[in-house]
């Protein structure tokens, strides 16, 4: 009995001394003061190894396509510069508009005036184009005054001045002969104003001295068949077909104007040069020729076809089928 009351005398002295919880190897906690703490340094992410085949070769990653250069192009601040961006784009309007902005001496320069004149041409602006081209004559280079002349020409036909019109083209193809874009825009003046004899002479005239040139010889089929002679503008034509050199634009309008000379007078022959046309420029065609031969269609809104007559609507050989 003594024994169990020394025992429970202590366990009671034990729990109520000081250092009861404190264990013997324990070591005291000293508090730190907070500093400002610096994030260790980032290390840098190791780069993924490309994916590798079946047979463990990289696989070479594409590259990116390139941007467009006219999303990421800028619009230059120099005046100059920005209405020849406008003048290449087709905003012949808003190149004008810049250079009348530009101040008078140097409005006046006659590059200046050029660059003027086709952006008025290419927005209607004819008298304004007529002026600023007439300007521009007084440019040092040949190549600048034939543009200038060419311009006012085209200027002056839209104002129905065709006399004028053709002074200045006259004049820019005696100035450069050579040149195909000043015989070539003599020669569509002579059929706009239906000179026959005059267009059969210019191209005569230009393929004696260019025999290869095939321009020319379709403008000598076009003055032909205007003078009335079919069987030489057939011949004339014919030359241009059937001919790789021949650019493929321009066979197809051989075609095209052979189909028309022999729609009203054989049908059948209009069809074969019309299947020839088919099979040797098929992404031009010879449209005309087809419309001349073919029977007119109730279902065609713009057909007219009360008192209609046409050569073919009743042949027997049908159309060919389209490619």
């Amino acid at each position: 009995m003594r024994f169990r009351l020394w025992a429970w005398a202590i366990l009671i002295l034990a729990a109520i001394s000081p250092g009861a919880c404190r264990r013997q190897d324990s070591v005291p906690v000293t508090p730190v003061e907070p500093f400002a703490s610096v994030p260790p340094p980032m290390q840098p992410e190791p780069s993924p190894e490309p994916a590798a085949s079946v047979d463990a070769t990289p696989v070479a990653v594409p590259e990116p396509p390139p941007k467009d250069p006219v999303e990421s192009m800028t619009v230059p601040s120099e005046p100059i510069a920005r209405a020849k961006m406008y003048f290449e784009f087709g905003y012949g309007a808003a190149a004008f508009q810049v250079i009348a902005s530009l101040p008078e001496e140097e409005r006046k320069k006659p590059e200046i005036q050029l660059l003027a004149g086709l952006s008025a041409e290419m927005c209607g602006r004819f008298r304004e184009a007529a002026a600023a081209c007439a300007a521009a004559e007084a440019l040092p280079d040949l190549q600048g005054r034939i543009e200038s002349l060419l311009c006012q020409g085209r200027v002056w036909m839209q104002l129905k001045d065709f006399k004028s019109a053709m002074q200045k083209f006259q004049a820019a193809h005696a100035a450069a002969p050579k040149d195909p874009s000043t015989g070539a825009a003599l020669m569509d003046a002579l059929v706009t104003l239906d000179d026959g004899p005059g267009l059969l002479r210019t191209a005569r005239r230009i393929l004696e001295g260019e025999p290869a040139n095939f321009v020319a010889q379709f403008y000598l089929g076009m003055a032909l068949a205007m003078t009335g002679q079919r069987d030489l503008a057939d011949e004339a034509f014919g030359k241009l077909t059937e001919r790789d050199e021949v650019p493929a634009y321009l066979e197809a309008s051989a075609f095209d104007q052979r189909g028309l000379l022999w729609s009203k007078v054989s049908p059948e022959r209009a069809r074969t040069l019309l299947e020839q046309c088919r099979k040797r420029v098929p992404a031009y065609g010879c449209p005309r020729t087809e419309l001349a031969i073919s029977p007119p269609d109730p279902r065609h809104p713009n057909r007219k076809i009360r008192n209609v007559t046409r050569p073919g609507r009743y042949g027997t050989a049908p159309l060919p089928p389209p490619p």
